[in-house]
């Protein structure tokens, strides 16, 4: 799990000391918004103002100029539109499988590329053979603001990958992503995947998953992309991967002015919070 310093949480617990409630939110140091990334109660214990009372916290410790973003499931946005997130956002979908099949898939599409193809490009390590400092550099192009602490604390713990386009003496990052384990000792989270080409989405991904002894995995991904639609086609299609049934929507408290270039965002870094964080 990546530590941000600029994340905070509110705890609600009963007479035990038992967690029954916890709101996780962050306040990242160069884009002016408080983003909720967790929002929950205990089943057992909703209908007694826990929920209320932990949003109440987290409003006293929230700078009001900053502009409030949550994302929450089909049934649930209609609620946070009608009460203080009216402006919509981007919607997003989990999907997954297995890596064995994956790694089949990933394979046949890479035997039909052109030498050219496979050749030019370099897939390097992340942080050892590429710097943070490269990653930001091409981070920056797809998501317009200054990203390299959440970049610094993810690769300090993820398998992270980059395609680097060699010209004489530079190398330029092309494409980056990582994975990282899940909860499930079995399984593994795939993201972010940040590339422009669709192909360099394929040999980044093979090589992230290549060496992996997880026997499932799992990612979200932009609904609304033209490239993150062909992404799910081709995992559900090629890899039998299967496509969750939930949507998750991210709702604005107003208008940001934020041009994500999300037709480079193939998936998202473990939640739904990216790229915002």
């Amino acid at each position: 799990m990546v530590k941000l310093t600029y994340a905070k949480a509110v705890v609600s617990t009963n007479d035990s000391a038992e967690i029954n409630g916890v709101l996780i939110f962050a306040h990242p140091p160069s884009i002016h918004i408080s983003f909720v990334a967790l929002y929950a109660v205990e089943e057992s214990c909703r209908g007694q103002g826990i929920g209320r009372k932990m949003w109440s916290v987290m409003e006293h410790n929230t700078d009001s100029s900053r502009i409030r973003v949550i994302h929450s499931y089909d049934d649930m946005t209609p609620k946070y539109r009608a009460s203080g997130f009216p402006v919509p956002g981007e919607t997003f979908k989990r999907i997954s499988g297995s890596v064995s099949q994956l790694k089949i898939a990933l394979e046949e599409a890479i035997s039909t590329m052109s030498t050219e193809q496979l050749s030019t490009n370099l897939i390097r390590a992340i942080p050892t053979e590429v710097t943070i400092e490269s990653i930001t550099e091409f981070d920056r192009t797809i998501v317009p603001f200054e990203r390299s602490a959440f970049l610094d604390a993810f690769f300090s713990f993820a398998n992270g990958k980059a395609i680097v386009k060699s010209d004489r003496d530079k190398e330029t990052v092309i494409a980056y992503g990582g994975t990282n384990p899940a909860f499930n000792e079995n399984e593994m989270k795939i993201g972010p995947i940040y590339a422009t080409d669709f192909n360099d989405v394929i040999l980044l991904l093979h090589a992230l998953i290549v060496d992996s002894t997880k026997s499932h995995y799992d990612l979200g991904f932009p609904f609304d992309s033209e490239n993150g639609q062909r992404f799910a086609e081709f995992l559900c299609t090629k890899a039998g991967a299967k496509l969750g049934e939930k949507r998750v929507s991210r709702s604005f408290s107003r208008r940001l002015d934020c041009k994500i270039d999300w037709s480079r965002v193939f998936a998202l870094s473990g939640h739904y919070t990216a790229p915002l964080t």
